[in-house]
């Protein structure tokens, strides 16, 4: 299988990248794809890059709970075994027609064969809704965005639908997915659900049949898992249907900086976009004693097998009123753990640098 040849390039990146199934630019995955029935999904795909873009789309469904691969028909022909080869010229668009006889729906991944910088893929998928024979509506999405958490704001629960994916390339993590469901005025409604979801998993639901009896009128559903996935978010309303953004959710900290006999206060939030970490720290004060104006700081950082590296410049640092480039990790980072804990380093513009401890609780 085609995919067993990329985990070959990805066990070359283990140090960095093991746990994450794609990257963005380089390969593009969609939670729902839907073909039959009075309707076909396209996929375009522009190769920004200076040499020719090769990969795969790779295709598959769950049936009766099990996952398989999926053969829809691409541009008039028959995919085998859920593989179809890509190949786009530099600066080139092509685009791919899926179709089939009965209504079928699953998701798709675009791997691509290598990872080198002088191919890049940008994507979007559109929906096609027949009549006749006739396009009578369409509604296009952005490819889909691995998350640990992610959250769903709605109006109307019946009328909203969510598709989630394991699109794990390794065939061996299974992913425990959490969702819970909030009234309008931020209260919990019902129990949480549990979804747990093998390697390649597919899971297109309606909300009323994640959380049966359930009637809230407006609100948001919280989705949590201990490995990434993705997944995609459509609202069907009067026979017409759109896509709503599904994007990674934040969590936010108090902080506590220690170094020598001193100590620094603020707040961090940050949230994982695939193996991208993007957030905000906020410094308060010093040992005590508030700033007249917080130290406000962009947060980058990556996230993999639970290996948490934050690197980003603060332009005034607590302690010395210096510009700085903070670095800070955790070897067992958690979304769900309370309070994390671990060493700090700061670099100077001297080359000079100063260490110390932080304590982050939720």
């Amino acid at each position: 299988m085609q995919t067993k040849r990329f985990i070959l390039i990805w066990l070359a990146f283990t140090a960095v990248a093991s746990a994450q199934n794609f990257f963005p630019k380089k390969d593009a995955a969609f939670g729902q794809v839907v073909v039959g029935g009075g309707y076909e999904t396209v996929i375009n795909l522009t190769n920004r890059g200076t040499h020719s873009y090769v990969g795969t789309l790779v295709l598959f469904r769950t049936v009766n709970n099990e996952s398989v691969p999926w053969n829809p028909t691409v541009n008039g022909t028959a995919v085998q075994d859920g593989e179809y080869g890509v190949e786009i010229q530099p600066q080139a668009t092509a685009t791919f027609r899926l179709t089939g006889s009965q209504l079928e729906a699953g998701a798709a991944i675009l791997l691509s064969d290598d990872l080198l910088l002088d191919n890049l893929v940008e994507a979007n998928l559109t929906y096609l809704i027949l009549e006749g024979g006739q396009v009578s509506d369409s509604v296009g999405i952005s490819p889909s965005k691995e998350f640990y958490r992610a959250s769903v704001p709605f109006e109307e629960f019946r009328e909203t639908a969510l598709a989630l994916v394991n699109g794990d390339l390794t065939d061996e993590r299974n992913a425990t997915v959490e969702l819970t469901l909030f009234s309008a005025n931020g209260d919990p409604s019902g129990p949480t659900r549990i979804i747990r979801m093998g390697s390649f998993s597919h899971s297109a639901r309606f909300l009323h049949e994640l959380f049966p009896g359930e009637t809230v009128r407006g609100g948001t559903v919280e989705i949590t898992s201990d490995f990434p996935i993705f997944g995609t978010a459509l609202t069907f309303s009067g026979g017409q249907f759109s896509s709503l953004p599904l994007e990674p959710a934040p969590v936010t900290y108090s902080v506590r900086l220690e170094a020598d006999e001193h100590y620094a206060t603020g707040e961090l939030a940050f949230w994982a976009d695939g193996s991208f970490i993007r957030g905000y720290l906020v410094i308060s004060g010093v040992d005590g004693e508030a700033f007249d104006e917080p130290e406000f700081s962009l947060v980058n950082g990556e996230l993999e097998d639970g290996f948490l590296r934050l690197a980003f410049t603060i332009l005034q640092d607590p302690f010395f009123a210096e510009e700085v480039t903070m670095s800070m990790g955790h070897d067992q980072f958690s979304f769900e753990s309370n309070v994390i804990s671990g060493d700090w380093i700061e670099l100077f513009q001297d080359d000079s640098n100063l260490k110390g401890t932080y304590e982050l609780t939720r």
